[in-house]
């Protein structure tokens, strides 16, 4: 195994970790638009970045024959998040322009709850629960991406005891 830097870094595996992310989007977008009356839970947005993060794992360590070394996996989740939040800024900014809706904390809260009073009411704690939800955000994309390079280092492994 091998503990230089692969060259490009994380670019590739980023790259296939937006990749997924985007596509997993699609096939949720696709599943709501096919089927309206499926009430999907939020949280399959968070398995979607486990998917992702797991994959962009997966990618690194393929690449480089080893699992993220020191602050890696961090540059990879940090990012990831940024990745994420971009795409989710850009989906609901397009959301909104399409309905003709002004992109507001008002709208944002309203669209959240559907409650024009319950919208009220959480308006105030938007930057907590956005805070909360990057960590949870962070969190998830942190531990897929080192447990899809670990897995993809196993199975490695277990490849090349079978091919000697």
């Amino acid at each position: 195994m091998t503990t230089e830097a692969v060259a490009g870094g994380l670019v590739r595996p980023l790259l296939i970790f937006t990749g997924v992310l985007v596509a997993g989007q699609a096939v949720l977008y696709g599943i709501g638009q096919t089927f309206p009356d499926f009430d999907m839970p939020s949280s399959f947005g968070l398995i979607i970045a486990m998917v992702a993060a797991m994959t962009g794992g997966q990618s690194f360590a393929k690449a480089t024959g080893r699992a993220f070394a020191g602050g890696e996996q961090l540059r990879f989740s940090l990012t990831g998040v940024a990745i994420s939040i971009a795409l989710s800024l850009a989906t609901i900014a397009a959301m909104f322009a399409w309905y003709g809706v002004p992109f507001s904390t008002d709208m944002l809260a309203l669209v959240m709850t559907g409650d024009p009073t319950m919208a009220a009411d959480i308006r105030p704690w938007l930057p907590v629960i956005f805070g909360i939800g990057l960590l949870i955000g962070w969190a998830v994309i942190h531990f897929g991406a080192g447990a899809g390079a670990k897995g993809m280092l196993k199975r490695m492994a277990k490849d090349a005891a079978k091919n000697s």
